[in-house]
């Protein structure tokens, strides 16, 4: 289903690199199904490739990725690209997905502790 964003196999070369390249054709796949156009589709896929080399960079395993690391990548990310609409959306729909698909553990939720 990628192919649907990206038809010329060249443009999908830069895009493949990171622990998160594996798992680009199913998000792709998950992207259609939610009726992403073309365009829009293609900006979101490039934003998890930039995440995925940006945690390869930095040595982060693909078991180690939560919402910790997509903030400190949006930190890194907002000094040099302007905040675009949809990109917080689109890597919580990725992390969605990595758990639903069972690629990275779902959250345990904190332990609460009380006096009873």
């Amino acid at each position: 289903m990628i192919e649907f964003f990206f038809p010329q196999p060249q443009d999908l070369l830069p895009l493949r690199s990171g622990p998160l390249a594996p798992h680009l054709d199913r998000f792709a796949t998950l992207l259609a199904q939610q009726g992403y156009c073309q365009p829009e589709g293609r900006r979101r896929l490039r934003l998890v490739a930039d995440l995925s080399q940006w945690l390869a960079e930095r040595r982060i395993k693909l078991e180690e990725f939560d919402e910790h690391q997509t903030t400190a990548f949006f930190g890194t990310r907002w000094k040099t690209y302007s905040k675009k609409g949809g990109e917080l959306c689109t890597l919580k729909l990725l992390l969605w997905h990595l758990h639903q698909t069972g690629v990275i553990p779902i959250p345990r939720p904190p332990l609460v502790r009380s006096s009873l």
